[in-house]
């Protein structure tokens, strides 16, 4: 089973061969099985890779990540028809039934609501949890009362201080960013292998989004980038790239602990086939929301 996180910082040369990933970099080389790497974050602009190590990377179904010159995620690459069934999915994707997408909705954001409530009695927020926790037992036709977003307002303030405004230009929202980018591109590689659109979304329909159905399925997983960044930013770490740590955290779902990757992947299968089979029953959620 694949587990490695690789993240080429430096100037390198990355190539196939034999079934290894060879990372050159000063005249060193390093050869990586190809077979144990789940991530790929190719992070310096000054680095090549070879169309061979590309395509033996993606048939293996390595999360390939390629950063911009402010070191940010910037895009990701995905296999093409990597279901066999694409169109038949596809389909039923385009049909979606709107009133049972608001009920997947509801559990989506009841989750992400649960999660942020032990987020903050984790740090030890209290009063704030339990507000949280309030507004989760309220969640429905599709959140039309916005119940995620009144929650958002106290709980970023309760875990960052109150001087912390959500999206500012600082240090914690560059964090933040960088570590829902980096789980962002392996919801895109799950949605893609199981043969469905990133654009069409469960309840984010915004037309300059590519990543619409992402962006509806990373909410219940954000405090786990949420919690990774308070403990970073606590103990005076200023490097993001620690972030990629979250790829070697485990996670309890469905009884079991799970790496993060393999625990987003259960839970992303859960959903679509709640949609196909119209239940809410198949969804799986994961057990806490604590490391």
């Amino acid at each position: 089973m694949a587990f490695r996180t690789i993240f080429i910082s430096n100037r390198s040369k990355l190539e196939y061969s034999l079934g290894y990933l060879v990372i050159k970099q000063n005249g060193d080389n390093k050869r990586i099985l190809i077979s144990e790497i789940d991530n790929l974050i190719v992070e310096s602009t000054m680095s090549a890779i070879t169309t061979s190590a590309i395509v033996e990377l993606a048939k293996n179904k390595v999360n390939i990540i390629f950063c911009d010159e402010k070191h940010n995620p910037f895009c990701c690459i995905n296999t093409i028809n990597s279901s066999y069934n694409s169109f038949k999915k596809l389909d039923n994707q385009i049909k979606w039934d709107k009133d049972f997408c608001d009920l997947i909705w509801n559990e989506i954001v009841q989750n992400k609501l649960i999660g942020e409530y032990e987020t903050l009695l984790y740090f030890k927020q209290e009063d704030v949890a339990l507000k949280i926790k309030d507004f989760s037992l309220n969640i429905h036709d599709g959140d039309c009362s916005n119940r995620e977003g009144l929650a958002a307002k106290i709980y970023f303030k309760s875990l960052f201080g109150d001087k912390f405004i959500r999206n500012n230009n600082d240090v914690i929202n560059e964090f933040l960013n960088y570590g829902y980018s980096l789980i962002v591109s392996s919801i895109n590689r799950f949605i893609t292998s199981l043969g469905y659109l990133t654009q069409l979304g469960i309840h984010h329909k915004n037309e300059g989004n590519q990543f619409n159905l992402s962006y509806d399925l990373i909410e219940p997983f954000r405090v786990f980038v949420d919690q990774e960044v308070k403990n970073l930013i606590s103990n005076g770490i200023v490097d993001k790239n620690e972030l990629i740590n979250l790829f070697n955290k485990k996670i309890r779902i469905n009884g079991k602990e799970q790496f993060l990757n393999n625990a987003l992947y259960i839970y992303i299968n859960s959903v679509f086939s709640s949609l196909s089979k119209k239940t809410i029953n198949e969804l799986i959620f994961p057990d806490n929301y604590v490391f």
